[in-house]
């Protein structure tokens, strides 16, 4: 729990970013992903547990009893593992899903890498 803590302790400053765009525009900060990319028709026959957090943030959490991995739909552009660092393109791929290793990935050249790199290390 302590890890935990910290690591959205150490989202403030993004998340503080997305609720000011909520503010601003009106953009949900947690939406579903088709809301980002209309032109995708796969993210319309999406479960609604793979999200966008922000438009920097893809959440694409195992809610399965006792499964360690599941399918991720990528959108456009690279995708980098928040705690692995794995990259990820475009398209579906089988992602593993350890205990402490979500699925949850930050766009590459996301203004806030730095942020989301440092996440890895928090113990």
């Amino acid at each position: 729990a302590a890890r935990w803590s910290k690591i959205h302790s150490m989202l403030c400053p993004y998340i503080t970013e997305c609720m000011k765009e909520n503010e601003e525009k009106g953009t949900p900060v947690q939406r579903p992903l088709f809301l980002d990319y209309p032109d995708n028709d796969e993210f319309y026959r999406r479960d609604l547990f793979e999200y966008m957090l922000g438009d920097d943030i893809l959440s694409a959490p195992v809610v399965e009893k006792g499964k360690r991995s599941r399918e991720v739909v990528f959108p456009k552009g690279r995708w980098i593992h928040i705690f692995t660092g794995t990259i990820h393109e475009e398209g579906k791929e089988t992602v593993r899903s350890e205990i402490g290793t979500p699925p949850v990935f930050f766009r590459e050249g996301s203004r806030f890498t730095e942020l989301f790199e440092s996440l890895k290390n928090i113990e």
